[in-house]
């Protein structure tokens, strides 16, 4: 997508200009859902920029919410990745695709709970509240990962890291303690090859094997 073919709203959102966005958007409706720009809508590109109130305007404003921008990156993979609760709060009640995957394979699940495309755990003491957000709205609990932990659930995820507090919630979630990852390691197996003793108390207890 060429640059010369963003609209002025496209840069408006982008700078987070938002008296010029909401100019923009009264006197020109269609820009909102305009084609164009390195983000490719205005929507993504605000995202992409952290600008929460253009980007809550423009989706108050029909702004298309599974439209993919950069790196097949739909907003509500934008919001999940910047930890953003309210804007996900947004985009979910406008019907956001909550499966949609990036061009790593990554759903919004997986990108709430990491950083840095999946290299860095951002598990803490538990989840995310965007995570929990998106389980709540149907996200795919046994969803895979894909690149450095190929094939991984967030089960396999929080047994290797040790965060035995997550462990009942995403059990509470309809966790599947039998799934394997790419190597064929249950997330039993990779608990106990962590060291990880509580946490094989608890998924044992839940049929692991």
């Amino acid at each position: 997508m060429s640059k010369s073919s963003a609209t002025p709203l496209y840069y408006a959102a982008l700078c987070g200009f938002q008296d010029l966005v909401e100019h923009l958007t009264v006197n020109d409706p269609k820009q909102v859902k305009a084609i164009g720009g390195h983000y490719v809508t205005p929507l993504v590109a605000a995202l992409a920029k952290g600008h929460f109130q253009t980007a809550k305007f423009l989706s108050d404003n029909g702004a298309p919410p599974n439209v993919r921008g950069f790196e097949k990156m739909t907003p509500l993979l934008s919001a999940a990745y910047n930890g953003d609760f309210k804007m996900s709060q947004v985009l979910l009640k406008y019907k956001a695709d909550i499966h949609a995957r990036n061009d790593d394979g990554k759903t919004a699940l997986h990108l709430a709970s990491h950083r840095n495309s999946g290299q860095q755990p951002n598990i803490g003491p538990s989840l995310s509240n965007v995570a929990r957000l998106l389980l709540e709205h149907g996200a795919d609990i046994n969803a895979r990962m894909d690149g450095i932990l190929e094939h991984y659930t967030l089960l396999h995820l929080v047994a290797e890291v040790g965060r035995v507090e997550v462990v009942p919630m995403l059990l509470q979630h309809g966790a599947n303690v039998g799934v394997k990852d790419g190597s064929g390691r249950t997330a039993l197996q990779i608990a106990s090859a962590f060291g990880r003793n509580e946490i094989m108390k608890l998924l044992s207890e839940h049929g692991a094997m």
